[in-house]
């Protein structure tokens, strides 16, 4: 069930027959799992790791700069990519970054792109990412934790072609397939990375031997014991089939668009028009330290109302409010519950 699964996956995003994958508790766990295959795979160790660079936004989760430091690679040299005005990379800056660390004698190793960044939702321009990163010889990881499994969805597989052009990436069915935590995915396109980082072998476990067509999952991750993850996933598919599941992508996607609209039809402020299913929004009147605490108090009076859960962000010292449009459940009447909520809210300030 799992292989079917992983198999799956890999076929919506377009890797060869020849990936590896596993399922796992989430996000951090996943990426931790790129990267260690990332490293071994460019035989990185204590005396190498200090000659390399990599190159991420301050968009990028900080689950990546965690696995990173776990995996002993933040002696690298971290680069920062600029992003532009709709907080996608810059691969004019990135293509800029790599040319001077090579001319200054350093080995360009990671580029890390987003699949649908936390803060707004951003897809990071992956095709031109992935030709620098083949062309400059780097591992290219793509965090689709959040936004990879929008590939569903006929409108965004242009957007996130690029995927296929990474050497691993994240996915999160508990996010956009809509399954129960913890269901996490990490696939890699060259399965002899996979294997290089976790395959072992114990006297104890000599019957395992054998030429088998389905991979062991020891064998692609470092976990021995696992819960059964494949279950929820795969019985959710075989029973209800794909369409349920891009449709309710596809409401998500709407109603999104349609909060970005009425909030800002509310006067407040709007951050960068949503590409899948976050948007940022904020009152503004033009004292930002003052607006800064003002919604920060609009956020506690929402939840307070115990209506409504929405969470907030800093962009650029900025105080927002964010909206994920993420649970299945959520459908516009309770999009048009929160935008009266929050007209009732600024009318009795």
């Amino acid at each position: 069930m799992e292989d079917q699964c992983i198999r799956w996956m890999a076929r919506l995003i377009g890797y060869p027959d020849n990936h590896a994958g596993n399922l796992t508790s989430g996000g951090s766990i996943a990426t931790f799992g790129a990267l260690t295959a990332a490293r071994d795979h460019h035989n990185i160790t204590p005396e190498n790791v200090r000659n390399k660079a990599i190159y991420l936004t301050q968009q990028t989760h900080h689950c990546i700069h965690k696995a990173l430091r776990i995996a002993a690679l933040d002696y690298a040299h971290l680069r920062i990519v600029p992003m532009n005005d709709a907080y996608e990379m810059d691969v004019f800056s990135l293509q800029s970054m790599l040319d001077r660390d090579k001319n200054d004698g350093l080995m360009p190793f990671l580029i890390v792109g987003s699949a649908g960044s936390t803060d707004l939702g951003i897809i990071d321009p992956l095709v031109k990412m992935g030709q620098l990163a083949n062309a400059y010889g780097c591992w290219f990881h793509v965090d689709g934790a959040y936004g990879g499994l929008f590939m569903m969805v006929e409108q965004f597989k242009s957007r996130l072609a690029g995927i296929s052009l990474s050497d691993s990436v994240v996915l999160d069915p508990h996010k956009s397939l809509f399954l129960s935590y913890g269901s996490g995915a990490v696939l890699i396109k060259n399965r002899a990375a996979a294997l290089k980082t976790n395959y072992y072998r114990a006297n104890y476990m000599q019957d395992a031997e054998g030429d088998h067509a389905i991979l062991n999952p020891a064998d692609v991750s470092p976990e021995l014991t696992k819960h059964f993850r494949g279950l929820r996933m795969w019985l959710s598919l075989q029973y209800f089939g794909i369409a349920p599941f891009r449709a309710a992508l596809e409401e998500k996607i709407l109603l999104t668009k349609y909060f970005y609209q009425e909030v800002s039809s509310l006067g407040f402020e709007v951050g960068p028009q949503p590409t899948l299913s976050v948007c940022v929004f904020r009152w503004k009147t033009g004292d930002v330290e003052k607006d800064n605490l003002y919604n920060h108090e609009l956020i506690e009076k929402i939840l307070k109302s115990g209506k409504i859960f929405i969470s907030s962000t800093t962009l650029d010292n900025i105080y927002w409010l964010r909206i994920c449009v993420m649970v299945f459940r959520t459908h516009k009447e309770h999009i048009d519950r929160f935008l009266s909520l929050l007209k009732k809210i600024r009318n009795d300030r």
